[in-house]
């Protein structure tokens, strides 16, 4: 399942559920973006489950993205299910991806989940506050 998040000409922004917490779908989900026409640049994420598309207008119908994704994108198994995956595409080593990208990655996991400490502790002191 592919969720529409928002969308200005040239910029598309997805929340796709198979790619969170998993690097392999991920992958494939660039390298589908890598490879389609008309895609200026992308970003994905398998910390957030997100995807940002960046396009040319005109020469990409981001609604024909959206359902070739949907094509590719495998079941999101429920939460009982176990930690099973289904497998997708085969991985796709990424060219000048090594340890700089892995001490970038660990470095963005790193400040995503401080980000959300510091949120979680500056609204627990305001309720605290409040009461």
């Amino acid at each position: 399942m592919i969720h529409h998040l928002h969308h200005v000409p040239g910029r598309l922004r997805l929340r796709v559920p198979a790619i969170k917490r998993n690097e392999h779908h991920a992958r494939a989900v660039g390298s589908l973006l890598r490879e389609t026409e008309g895609v200026l640049r992308h970003e994905v994420s398998s910390v957030t489950g997100s995807v940002v598309v960046h396009y040319v207008p005109g020469r990409l119908d981001p609604q024909r993205l959206i359902d070739r994704l949907r094509e590719l994108a495998p079941p999101v198994a429920p939460a009982t299910a176990g930690t099973a995956l289904v497998p997708w595409q085969p991985a796709l080593r990424q060219p000048g991806v090594g340890e700089h990208g892995l001490a970038q990655r660990i470095g963005k996991a790193l400040a995503t989940s401080l980000t959300e400490k510091l949120i979680e502790r500056s609204a627990m002191a305001l309720v605290a506050a409040l009461l």
